[in-house]
């Protein structure tokens, strides 16, 4: 409902993918993870749970370059993130994906 009523909101369409990871059905939510980053580049925890589906589908490669990216992007924040929807775009557990991508 949430992604119908407001097609351009990025955290309606991770909550959907979260909920269709928990399905079973990973590459919908991969798709649904994929659409909220074509609206938010930058929506981090979007990239980190589309590594960790990445990395159910046996495709560590795309995870590992995907993780590559985020570091990229969270760099170029570093320090200018000031409101709270910044902070919560950028919020990740950096170290549970350097071991997810490690492993």
């Amino acid at each position: 409902q949430a992604v119908i009523r407001d097609p351009y909101f990025p955290p309606s369409r991770v909550a959907l993918g979260k909920i269709q990871r928990l399905d079973g059905k990973l590459q919908e939510a991969r798709r649904s993870f994929s659409e909220a980053l074509e609206l938010e580049p930058n929506y981090l925890p979007a990239r980190a749970l589309r590594i960790q589906v990445d990395m159910e589908l046996g495709d560590s490669t795309l995870a590992r370059d995907e993780y590559r990216e985020m570091l990229t992007i969270a760099e170029r924040w570093r320090g200018k993130a000031t409101t709270a929807l910044e902070m919560q775009f950028l919020d990740v557990d950096w170290d549970q994906l350097k071991r997810l991508v490690e492993s």
